[in-house]
């Protein structure tokens, strides 16, 4: 992605118009509520294959699979004949998927077509959810990874090789189409009670499993944190990538130990098979790859987030953990 500007491009006071894509997934439904409280949208366009339950008069809805052959063409109309302003493309899923094959579909084929489609009018602007663990987990990580930081998390791990592509294909955009403001942000692992994730579904099993000797950091973002930094990238425009991640950090030990889980260590080239294994039977919430994310440190610096959006997070990861647990009062 390009650097950055240093501050923001000032946008008018005129109403806008945004699409929306991924509208009934947790952060897309947040990001809707807000867009229809902000008198500056006279209108929300939502393309996804359900329609909201919370629309209000300034949304238009439109049934459309993003995957679909030729949409592209599609969307670019819609684009025009609703004078988007800005489009936030949400459309992912949150866990890994036994389907690879859909999964490929939606988050790669499907950010293709919407690509295209803003290509193609050309559309001003483009906001994308993407994660910090693009980066990959490995023990030759910094001890904080910048956003220039080369994006090692394709390997083997297909759900975080498909949010890889989508980068990739967003800095083709940037080269080609340079004019565009294009924002991805980078958030780390999201914790909310209020979501149900390969996360949280970890932190809800009595006994987990560890790989015997390592205890890496770990981050958590707040979904109040998160919302404000993508309504901020919404309603200015900040093209590059940003991190967006909680205060502090916590050893994986110390997460384990407040969530008062059971460990069991295992040898850790026994656990990638014996995950796999769990996997393929539907008792894991992930595949083997993942299991790099519980050895090594994949922790993203906000110092490009604070110093150029103004984003510092209200929560740290403590709090947002402790949140989670129903320990913060």
């Amino acid at each position: 992605m390009a650097a950055p500007a240093p501050a923001a491009i000032k946008r008018g006071r005129q109403r806008r118009t945004v699409v929306l894509t991924g509208a009934n997934g947790f952060l897309g439904s947040r990001l809707l509520r807000r867009l229809q409280k902000d008198r500056r949208y006279s209108k929300i366009v939502i393309f996804d294959l359900k329609q909201p339950e919370t629309m209000t008069a300034k949304c238009q809805y439109y049934h459309l699979d993003l995957t679909e052959p030729g949409i592209d063409q599609t969307l670019a109309e819609l684009f025009i004949e609703e004078q988007a302003d800005a489009i936030a493309h949400l459309a992912f899923h949150s866990s890994p998927r036994h389907d690879e094959r859909m999964s490929h579909e939606l988050t790669v084929i499907g950010t293709l077509n919407i690509l295209k489609a803003c290509a193609r009018v050309p559309v001003r602007k483009l906001v994308v959810q993407s994660t910090t663990l693009v980066y990959g987990a490995s023990y030759r990580n910094p001890s904080l990874l910048e956003e220039d930081h080369p994006l090692n998390g394709a390997g083997s791990y297909t759900f975080i090789r498909d949010k890889v592509e989508v980068e990739k294909m967003l800095q083709k955009l940037v080269r080609s189409h340079p004019d565009m403001v294009v924002t991805a942000l980078r958030f780390c692992p999201i914790l909310s009670r209020h979501h149900s994730d390969y996360i949280t579904s970890f932190l809800e099993r009595s006994v987990v499993l560890a790989a015997l000797g390592y205890d890496p950091l770990v981050q958590f973002l707040h979904p109040d944190d998160a919302m404000t930094a993508m309504k901020t990238a919404v309603d200015e425009d900040y093209p590059g990538a940003f991190n967006i991640v909680g205060r502090g950090v916590l050893y994986l030990r110390t997460v384990l130990q407040l969530a008062e889980k059971t460990t069991v260590p295992v040898l850790s080239p026994l656990a990638s098979p014996m995950v796999d294994v769990l996997w393929y039977l539907k008792m894991s919430e992930a595949p083997g790859p993942h299991l790099d994310y519980l050895r090594y440190s994949c922790i993203a610096s906000g110092e490009r987030a604070e110093r150029v959006l103004g984003f510092s997070p209200k929560y740290s990861t403590k709090d947002t953990l402790l949140a989670y647990l129903g320990k913060d009062s």
